[in-house]
């Protein structure tokens, strides 16, 4: 897979300044189907932390087979690691997306934060390739 490029355009999430948008159902936050209004950057974190726990798998952590049942496993953090899917996945990896999809918005890591987080200095170890694409 060398030389492949991944590019990330939208997760359907967007501000203006007179409302704000509730993202697709399953990178909303806990804090997000109750208040849309507290989108902020602890609310991305969540996202990233469900795109994240996506990348690795290829599966969803939280969507199911209604809206209902979606908004309930967010509301508590309801996903696990099955081995199936997520057997390879490093354990500073699990850590980093638990870290993420915690359900209290304000113990979630800020991006700064993110960067001394094991997993990523692991991957800005190896390095980034130098042909990455347009």
């Amino acid at each position: 897979m060398n030389g492949a490029v991944l590019k990330l355009i939208d997760l359907g999430s967007s501000v203006s300044v007179s409302t704000v948008v509730l993202p697709d159902l399953e990178f909303a936050s806990p804090e997000m189907l109750t208040s849309p209004a507290t989108a902020g950057p602890s609310t991305d974190m969540w996202s990233l932390g469900v795109l994240l726990y996506i990348l690795l798998s290829g599966v969803s952590p939280f969507l199911d087979e209604s809206e209902e049942e979606t908004r309930a496993h967010i509301s508590v953090a309801d996903y696990s690691f099955p081995p199936e899917q997520c057997g390879h996945i490093s354990v500073p990896a699990r850590e980093l997306i638990g870290q993420l999809l915690n359900t209290h918005a304000d113990k979630r890591p800020t991006a700064g934060q993110l960067l001394q987080v094991a997993w990523f200095a692991e991957v800005s170890d190896r390095g980034v390739p130098e042909n990455r694409g347009p």
